[in-house]
């Protein structure tokens, strides 16, 4: 089979596939698939005997389009469960109907049967999406419909149109900044300077409209960057526009991000610098770049600048932060990668690196050599670079054996491989490319590094899956081994967790996993020290493959029942002890119907409590939650209300919260008028009712100064006046390690011990000392709790929590089913001061641990505190680059309510067949792309957080996919982008992708969603080749989801005659395009080792 002159990989494969299946046909075995329609059948394997498989049938129609999927028995009564593509008249994709189910065993169902059961199944009457097209030849789509009646019949549909710029226009108007050229500049200094309005039809401009009307805008310039994103907030006759300018420098390097509140002071004067405006200073986004593009610093807002340093190959080598720079002399963090590019070595160390100089502060290849030695590099010598003292080392990464294993602090004897009996073996041929092993510094509250360091060492199986796990814990003595059988598709079976520690008692944990015959989980029981199996879950499903149930301990009070809408939103999870309800659309209690997905109102009630409680939400066209009405029995009482004021960053700048005054009486606890210099909360005055009840969480206004909040040159609070706290110090992840207070509940310094990785090891708060030994707890040296899938285990006995929509543990019960602790929350995770609270465990809102001691009243959420009373975090977030036009201090978008998209972002899945499908329209400045797995399902924990693997791209790419033939192709901007994209897509599907590199840092990938072949030949063919263009290529990669080698090199791929597949491709190129050909770099990519191997017209090159 050949296509634009390229063979595919698999043609000699792909014939004797079809031989089989036309044979299959010929003798009547092909169960009931219908002959008379034209079809494909996937089988996937479940069972290493191939007795046990999952069918997927695609049926086309004359044109060779996909009408209809049928993936045979995959229901739980054991039916057929049936997907319906319509097209119109001109062959667009029009209605797709959510599935149906049919007892036809594979065969092709008839559209009108297949809808009649898919309104019974979903309980709708129109239970498909569909898109409404412009009248053009463009086939852009003006309207977007979801599934659901209600959205269709009211015109609820996610809008677009295509629109230019208009300039003086209030709506489409755009201001045109230049920047300073940094890559000449030696100090940190950024000019951004107002040129002008762009003129009329300068600009691409697309204006979105969610379900619920909120629109926003997005202004693309010639080259395709964003330049402008604009979201409009309406309040009666009110419009306000909160604009993000993004700034390019001239070789299209983003140089300059300004939110809403620096454009805002920005739209009249002539320039402005990060010396001399505040406003830069305390809001924009600022990026320097060397001659090689590479970002060279770059400002977060209310932050010092970050320096980076990189080696010749365009590795980061350096980097430094503001409170780095403040020591003397100045340290660094260093991360340094073998020859391969894989991070072997990080740490810190001292010296003067000049990040801005124009002359690099490197001019050689930095990599680490594996030596096996026990030094100051942990068995690595470096070259390239000389690293100055005083050096600590934080992580080590080893790779492709165990000959590291005696030496380092690595005990042979814990880290030996050994067999355990019914756990699958290790694949004793080579541990190439697999990380084998790492050291991981413990971090100390005096700023220094303990002499132990953690480690872990990791065996493989023939498939490259983890099967044991050796390594120490901090406690003295200290060891943690873990073993892991395995199943054919890669799903765990059993987990074994042995814990042990000198004077401790050694805790072995079993975990047994079982599935039904579509994959889906089950049951999960577990026990301890080998005690009796407690079921931790037992769970069924739908027909539509949804949780229904879930059980815990057996217990009839432990069971839970789920109900969905026809969008498959969470209506309801209810049990004996614990019912909650969420309205979207549908009304409660006076709700406004929401149809973007945002939760309208919820009831919920306790077993134990008389009546119903509610909250009625409201929203504005940020979809921040602007208010929250307390109900009773369906009633509106007063008594939890709560209300928020923002500013266009989304900082709050008010907030009235009512709550308990005492025992029986309410009233307004919190009033409060919050002051901010930037994004930093300065300031908070309450004129609340003063609340003495030790249950209440409410914010204590134990200070009145002008500048109640300090914070460090990172952005890291280290002050908060009103709790007493008069200083925090942070280590190298921005995590706390000691904080000072003092108030009227008492003085302490709490001391935290973490590990370079960031996980919590130990928490020494007044005269308690909490150990923390992954899932095992230790309070004074006494094990206090070990942490279960959906609960613990403490004294002894099982404890089991009952959840809300967001993972909140909102009931704890005990092993017979009695509740021991109910938890009520205020949005933003404050708890009511009422409730059962019998039991002491600290794990609550969001599943997280709640630290009270002293008044501190913080969630901690691994990566940073969060302090409910305040409904912000105390630390910048990391990934605050990702949504720009939100303050990096907010709490989950001020959108506390629904966790269904906690980061704002467009959500895209991507099956196993490399289809990619809107989830979720909003408003961000991020995509998310979410890989369903083998199920074809998004999961969470126990705790409410995705378990799915999930990329954040840029907005718009996933938009403008384009359609040639088979292939379907997207451009991307950005090299590390579109590779992380490419590597994403390979690593979560089972079909190859591809990838071709031009120009600077433009890139298309594409797929043809088959197994073998990725249809990148068809863009290289159609948009380089034919045009003469392709001295602009870089490189071609492509993905082989099988794991071999490039193929048509003879024996060495195994089933491809010589001088076919990728050589055949190599050949075509160096034959038709000589002067070019040599440099364009062709790799086939490994998604299982994550590995790429090169290969040319002649050879493969390396691996």
């Amino acid at each position: 089979m050949k296509q634009n002159g390229f063979f595919k990989r698999d043609s000699l494969l792909l014939v004797s596939f079809i031989f089989i299946a036309i044979n299959i046909i010929a003798f009547g075995r092909a169960y009931a698939q219908s002959s008379d329609q034209n079809y494909i059948l996937t089988r996937t394997f479940t069972s290493e005997d191939g007795t046990k498989y999952l069918d997927a049938i695609q049926y086309y129609d004359g044109l060779g389009r996909p009408v209809q999927t049928v993936q045979r028995k995959i229901t739980p009564s054991g039916v057929d469960l049936v997907t319906l593509q319509e097209y119109d008249a001109v062959g667009r994709e029009s209605n797709r109907w959510l599935p149906a189910t049919s007892s036809g065993n594979g065969a092709y169902v008839t559209p009108e049967t297949l809808k009649t059961s898919a309104k019974g199944l979903n309980g709708d009457q129109n239970p498909y999406s569909l898109p409404v097209y412009e009248a053009s030849p463009l086939n852009r789509v003006l309207e977007q419909y979801g599934p659901g009646a209600a959205w269709q019949s009211n015109s609820h549909s996610a809008k677009t149109a295509y629109l230019a710029n208009v300039s003086g226009n209030d709506t489409l108007n755009c201001v045109y900044y230049k920047v300073s050229d940094t890559s000449a500049s030696t100090d940190s200094l950024v000019t951004i300077t107002l040129a002008e309005n762009y003129a009329t039809t300068e600009l691409y401009v697309t204006r979105a409209s969610d379900e619920d009307g909120n629109t926003s805008f997005e202004f693309k310039d010639k080259l395709g960057q964003v330049v402008l994103t604009r979201q409009v907030v309406r309040s009666g006759s009110t419009k306000l526009l909160h604009d993000t300018y993004y700034v390019y420098d001239d070789y299209g390097n983003l140089t300059a991000v300004l939110p809403p509140l620096a454009s805002d002071n920005m739209k009249s004067g002539s320039s402005w610098t990060n010396a001399n405006s505040a406003i830069l200073r305390n809001y924009a986004y600022l990026y320097m770049y060397d001659g090689r593009n590479r970002c060279k610093a770059k400002r977060l807002p209310g932050c010092a600048w970050t320096y980076y340093v990189y080696d010749t190959a365009d590795r980061l080598i350096f980097s430094q932060d503001g409170e780095q720079r403040k020591k003397s002399p100045q340290e660094w963090i260093f991360t340094i990668p073998d020859v391969f590019g894989r991070t072997c070595i990080t740490g810190t160390c001292r010296g003067s690196y000049n990040a801005l100089a124009t002359t690099p502060a490197i001019s050689a290849v930095v990599k680490a050599t594996r030596s096996n030695t026990t030094d100051t590099y942990k068995g690595y010598t470096l070259s390239g670079v000389t690293l100055t003292t005083p050096l600590t080392v934080l992580s080590v990464n080893y790779y492709d054996d165990y000959a590291f294993i005696g030496s380092n602090g690595i005990d042979s004897g814990i880290a030996a491989y050994d067999t355990q009996t019914g756990f699958d073996t290790r694949y004793t041929v080579s541990a190439k490319t697999f990380l084998t092993g790492t050291l991981t510094a413990q971090l100390l509250p005096n700023g220094t590094v303990s002499s132990t360091y953690l480690y872990s060492v990791m065996y493989y199986d023939y498939k490259g899956r983890v099967i044991q796990a050796k390594g120490n814990n901090p406690l003295s003595g200290g060891t943690e081994k873990e073993y892991i059988a395995y199943n054919f598709t890669g799903q765990p079976l059993q987990k074994k967790h042995i814990h042990a520690a000198t004077g401790k008692s050694t805790q072995t944990e079993l975990y047994t996993y079982a599935y039904d015959d579509a994959l889906r989980l089950k049951t999960t029981q577990y026990s301890l020290n080998g005690g009796t199996a407690v079921t931790l879950a037992s769970n069924t499903y739908d027909e539509l493959g949804r949780l229904l149930t879930t059980q815990r301990n057996g217990q009839s009070s432990l069971k839970t029942n789920y109900d969905y809408n026809v969008r498959s939103w969470l209506k309801s999870s209810s049990s004996p002890l614990f019912n909650q309800t969420l309205y979207y659309n549908d009304t409660y209690a006076g709700s406004t119907a929401r149809y973007n997905g945002n939760i309208s109102a919820m009831s919920w009630k306790m077993s134990n409590e008389t009546p119903t409680r509610g909250y009625v939400f409201a929203y504005d066209n940020l979809d921040r939650l602007t208010t929250a009405n307390y109900l009773e029995n369906g009633s509106a009482n007063d008594h939890f209300n709560t209300s928020y004021v923002y500013d266009k960053q989304g900082n709050m700048t008010s907030l009235n919260r009512r709550g308990n005054t005492g025992t029986n009486t309410y009233g307004n606890i919190d009033v409060l008028a919050m002051t901010y210099a930037g994004n930093q909360l300065v300031k908070a005055e309450d004129s609340g009712a003063s609340v003495s009840l030790s249950a209440s969480m409410d914010f204590k206004n134990n200070s009145n100064t002008a500048k109640e909040y300090s914070y460090d040159a990172n952005g890291n609070l280290t002050q908060d006046l009103n709790k007493g706290i008069s200083g925090i110090t942070y280590n190298l992840l921005h995590l706390p390690q000691t904080l000072t207070i003092s108030n009227s509940l008492g003085s302490a310094t709490n001391n935290y011990t973490y590990a370079a990785d960031g996980r919590k090891l130990k928490a020494e708060i007044g005269g308690k000392t909490t150990d923390y030994c992954g899932n095992v707890i230790y309070e004074n040296g006494t094990l206090k709790r070990i942490l279960v899938d959906g609960g613990y285990i403490e004294g002894g006995a099982y404890y089991f929590y009952l959840t809300d929509h967001l993972g909140n543990n909102r009931v704890v019960a005990n092993a017979s089913g009695s509740i021991v602790q109910t938890n009520h929350f205020y949005p933003f995770g404050m708890s009511f001061a009422e409730g059962i609270v019998t039991s002491s465990q600290p794990y609550k809102y969001n599943s997280k641990e709640l630290d009270t001691e002293r008044g501190l009243n913080m969630y901690d959420y691994s990566a940073r505190y969060m302090d409910p009373a305040l409904g912000r975090f105390n630390t910048v977030d990391p990934m605050a680059e990702k949504y720009y036009l939100i303050n990096p201090y907010a709490y989950c978008s001020n959108n506390p309510i629904n966790r269904i998209d906690p980061d704002g972002m467009d959500d895209y899945s991507v099956n196993q067949k490399g289809q990619i499908e809107l989830i979720k329209k909003t408003e961000d400045e991020r995509d998310k792309l979410i890989a369903l797995g083998e199920n074809g399902k998004i999961e969470y924990d126990d705790d409410g957080n995705m378990t799915n693997a999930s990329f954040d791209l840029d907005k718009g790419i996933l938009d403008n996919q384009k359609k040639s033939g088979e292939t379907t192709y997207m451009s991307v901007k950005g090299n590390e982008q579109a590779e992380g994209m490419f590597k994403f897509l390979s690593e979560n599907t089972e079909v190859e992708w591809g990838r071709l590199s031009y120009s600077k840092s433009s890139n298309y990938l594409s797929t043809n969603n088959d197994a073998y072949d990725n249809g990148i030949e068809t863009v290289a063919y159609e948009i380089f080749f034919k045009t003469g263009k392709t001295d602009l290529i870089k490189s071609i990669d492509h993905s082989h989801p099988d794991a071999s080698l490039p193929s048509g090199f003879g024996a060495v791929n195994g089933f491809l005659p010589k001088g076919q597949g990728d050589k055949a491709f190599a050949e075509y190129l160096y034959k038709y395009f000589p002067a070019v050909a040599p440099s364009i770099k062709l790799r086939v990519y490994n998604p299982v080792q994550k590995a790429y191997t090169q290969f040319n017209n002649k050879i493969i090159l390396a691996k």
